[in-house]
Protein backbone atom coordinates (compact mmCIF):
# COMPACT_ATOMS: atom_id res chain seq x y z
CA UNK A 1 0.00 0.00 0.00
CA UNK A 2 1.32 3.06 -1.32
CA UNK A 3 1.56 6.12 1.36
CA UNK A 4 -1.01 7.90 -0.41
CA UNK A 5 -3.39 5.18 -0.08
CA UNK A 6 -3.35 6.24 3.62
CA UNK A 7 -4.31 9.70 3.20
CA UNK A 8 -8.16 9.29 4.13
CA UNK A 9 -10.48 11.55 2.47
CA UNK A 10 -14.14 12.18 4.17
CA UNK A 11 -17.40 11.80 1.66
CA UNK A 12 -17.50 15.40 1.19
CA UNK A 13 -14.09 16.09 0.48
CA UNK A 14 -14.26 12.86 -1.97
CA UNK A 15 -17.17 13.81 -3.78
CA UNK A 16 -15.52 17.45 -4.73
CA UNK A 17 -12.52 15.57 -5.76
CA UNK A 18 -14.49 13.58 -8.06
CA UNK A 19 -16.23 16.46 -9.34
CA UNK A 20 -13.12 18.25 -10.34
CA UNK A 21 -11.80 15.15 -11.69
CA UNK A 22 -14.74 14.78 -13.94
CA UNK A 23 -15.00 18.34 -14.90
CA UNK A 24 -11.23 18.01 -15.70
CA UNK A 25 -11.81 15.00 -17.85
CA UNK A 26 -14.33 17.92 -20.13
CA UNK A 27 -12.04 20.49 -20.52
CA UNK A 28 -11.04 19.50 -23.52
CA UNK A 29 -14.47 18.77 -25.05
CA UNK A 30 -13.71 14.70 -25.05
CA UNK A 31 -13.56 12.61 -21.92
CA UNK A 32 -11.21 9.92 -23.25
CA UNK A 33 -11.46 6.34 -21.70
CA UNK A 34 -8.03 6.35 -19.93
CA UNK A 35 -9.12 9.76 -18.24
CA UNK A 36 -12.28 7.96 -17.20
CA UNK A 37 -10.17 4.74 -15.96
CA UNK A 38 -7.75 6.90 -13.87
CA UNK A 39 -10.81 8.47 -12.10
CA UNK A 40 -12.77 5.58 -11.48
CA UNK A 41 -9.50 3.92 -9.87
CA UNK A 42 -8.79 6.86 -8.26
CA UNK A 43 -12.13 6.85 -6.41
CA UNK A 44 -12.57 3.03 -5.96
CA UNK A 45 -9.56 3.18 -4.04
CA UNK A 46 -10.58 5.91 -1.74
CA UNK A 47 -13.90 5.33 -1.68
CA UNK A 48 -15.14 3.92 1.60
CA UNK A 49 -18.11 1.14 1.74
CA UNK A 50 -20.36 3.15 4.17
CA UNK A 51 -20.54 6.07 1.65
CA UNK A 52 -23.17 6.71 -0.57
CA UNK A 53 -23.46 4.14 -3.61
CA UNK A 54 -20.25 5.33 -5.98
CA UNK A 55 -21.98 4.70 -8.77
CA UNK A 56 -24.83 6.82 -7.54
CA UNK A 57 -22.48 10.21 -6.27
CA UNK A 58 -20.92 9.52 -9.99
CA UNK A 59 -24.49 9.84 -11.66
CA UNK A 60 -25.60 12.61 -9.60
CA UNK A 61 -22.05 14.57 -10.02
CA UNK A 62 -22.32 13.73 -13.32
CA UNK A 63 -26.35 14.96 -13.16
CA UNK A 64 -24.95 17.98 -11.36
CA UNK A 65 -22.07 19.16 -14.20
CA UNK A 66 -23.93 18.61 -17.29
CA UNK A 67 -25.22 22.35 -17.12
CA UNK A 68 -21.80 23.63 -16.89
CA UNK A 69 -20.10 22.01 -19.77
CA UNK A 70 -22.14 23.65 -22.11
CA UNK A 71 -20.99 27.46 -21.29
CA UNK A 72 -17.33 27.52 -21.10
CA UNK A 73 -17.35 30.66 -19.00
CA UNK A 74 -20.00 28.85 -16.57
CA UNK A 75 -17.86 25.53 -16.59
CA UNK A 76 -14.20 27.38 -15.89
CA UNK A 77 -16.17 29.37 -12.81
CA UNK A 78 -17.44 26.13 -11.52
CA UNK A 79 -14.18 24.42 -11.16
CA UNK A 80 -12.88 27.29 -9.80
CA UNK A 81 -15.62 27.27 -7.61
CA UNK A 82 -15.03 23.44 -6.50
CA UNK A 83 -11.48 24.17 -6.19
CA UNK A 84 -12.24 26.72 -3.66
CA UNK A 85 -14.21 24.91 -1.68
CA UNK A 86 -11.62 22.14 -1.22
CA UNK A 87 -8.61 24.57 0.11
CA UNK A 88 -11.45 24.99 2.67
CA UNK A 89 -11.73 21.06 3.97
CA UNK A 90 -8.63 19.37 2.36
CA UNK A 91 -5.14 18.70 3.97
CA UNK A 92 -2.05 19.67 1.98
CA UNK A 93 -0.94 15.79 1.63
CA UNK A 94 -4.92 15.25 0.26
CA UNK A 95 -4.23 18.66 -2.26
CA UNK A 96 -1.28 17.26 -3.47
CA UNK A 97 -2.87 13.92 -4.26
CA UNK A 98 -5.74 16.11 -6.43
CA UNK A 99 -3.19 17.83 -8.15
CA UNK A 100 -1.37 14.53 -9.13
CA UNK A 101 -5.04 13.15 -9.79
CA UNK A 102 -5.40 16.40 -12.06
CA UNK A 103 -2.27 15.76 -13.96
CA UNK A 104 -2.77 12.48 -14.67
CA UNK A 105 -5.89 12.95 -16.04
CA UNK A 106 -4.97 15.91 -18.40
CA UNK A 107 -1.75 13.56 -19.70
CA UNK A 108 -4.11 10.27 -20.16
CA UNK A 109 -4.84 11.12 -24.03
CA UNK A 110 -1.21 11.77 -24.64
CA UNK A 111 -2.31 15.84 -25.52
CA UNK A 112 -1.89 18.14 -23.31
CA UNK A 113 -3.90 21.29 -24.66
CA UNK A 114 -2.97 25.09 -23.48
CA UNK A 115 -6.40 25.02 -21.90
CA UNK A 116 -5.41 22.42 -19.43
CA UNK A 117 -2.19 23.60 -18.88
CA UNK A 118 -4.06 26.90 -17.79
CA UNK A 119 -6.57 24.97 -15.66
CA UNK A 120 -3.57 22.77 -14.17
CA UNK A 121 -1.87 26.36 -12.92
CA UNK A 122 -5.23 27.46 -11.83
CA UNK A 123 -5.39 24.38 -9.79
CA UNK A 124 -1.97 24.89 -8.55
CA UNK A 125 -2.32 28.53 -7.44
CA UNK A 126 -5.86 28.01 -5.65
CA UNK A 127 -4.70 24.77 -3.66
CA UNK A 128 -2.00 27.21 -2.50
CA UNK A 129 0.04 23.81 -1.05
CA UNK A 130 2.85 24.33 1.10
CA UNK A 131 6.38 23.53 -0.39
CA UNK A 132 8.44 22.86 2.66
Amino acid sequence: MSDESKIVFDELSLKNVFTCALLMSHIDGNVHEKELALILRFMNEYWKPNYQDLKQARADIEREIAPYLIESVAFKGMISEFVDNLTKQMSDAQKVILLKLVEDIMLADGIMTSEEVALFETFKRKLRINED
